[in-house]
Parts: C-alpha cells; sequence; structure tokens
C-alpha cells in the first residue's frame, strides 16, 4: 500500500510548516496545509486523502472539531486532533467524534513524530 496523503488543517503557519517538513521527512505526502475550514472542506472534497492532521483549537468561529464534523458530511476521513491544550470539554468533545479519531499532544520534539508515525501506521496497517 502507498503511503497515505494527509492534509495539515492548522491556523499556526510556523507550527504547520514544520508539520509538513517533519511529514516528509517521513516519508508521507502532505496534500496541503490550511488554516481555513472552508478550504479544508473544498481540498477534502477534491482529492484523494487518506487522513486529516487537524488542530482542535483554529481560530475564528469554529473549532477543529466543528470543522471536521463538516468534512466528514462530504467524506469520510480517519483524523488526528492536534492540541497543546487538554481543557476536559473540548477533549471530551473531540471524544464523541465518530471512529476514526486519535487524540496527540502537541510538542517539539522527535517523540510526537514517532507517535504520529505510529498511529498513520496502524491506520494503514504500513
Amino acid at each position: 500500500m502507498s503511503n497515505p496523503t494527509i492534509l495539515i488543517v492548522e491556523d499556526e503557519a510556523i507550527i504547520s510548516a514544520d508539520i509538513v517538513n517533519k511529514l516528509g521527512k517521513l516519508g508521507y505526502a502532505v496534500a496541503g496545509s490550511t488554516a481555513i475550514r472552508e478550504e479544508a472542506v473544498e481540498i477534502a472534497r477534491r482529492l484523494r486523502l487518506s487522513l486529516i492532521l487537524m488542530d482542535i483549537r483554529l481560530a475564528g468561529e469554529m473549532d477543529g472539531i466543528t470543522a471536521l464534523d463538516t468534512i466528514r458530511k462530504v467524506c469520510q476521513l480517519p483524523a488526528i486532533f492536534l492540541t497543546a491544550q487538554f481543557e476536559k470539554t473540548t477533549l471530551e468533545r473531540a471524544g464523541q467524534v465518530k471512529k476514526g479519531i486519535s487524540i496527540i499532544a502537541m510538542s517539539n520534539n522527535d517523540d510526537t513524530v514517532s507517535i504520529w508515525d505510529g498511529l498513520i501506521a496502524k491506520q494503514y496497517k504500513l
């Protein structure tokens, strides 16, 4: 099986670029990155994605949980939620999203990258 094609939805440009760089070094194809919900929906609709890495906390009125719900009305994709904040109510909402979801902490270290790689490999049995 070929490596998954991943969409990054992250509103902080530096973090998004870092994620794209790290995934590229792991050999994953990054279809694109965006901070805008509507753009994420359009990319998901247009491209054959395998997975979404979604920041739970997006700028603006809609958070990543709601954005993923909107995307899943168009296409059923697995997702990994990324977060640096562990508020109980937010995590409970993310946990209520239907199957195919993982939640991991954001950190700028090799352990986080290993966790991404492990979750992606598990999802796609690589």
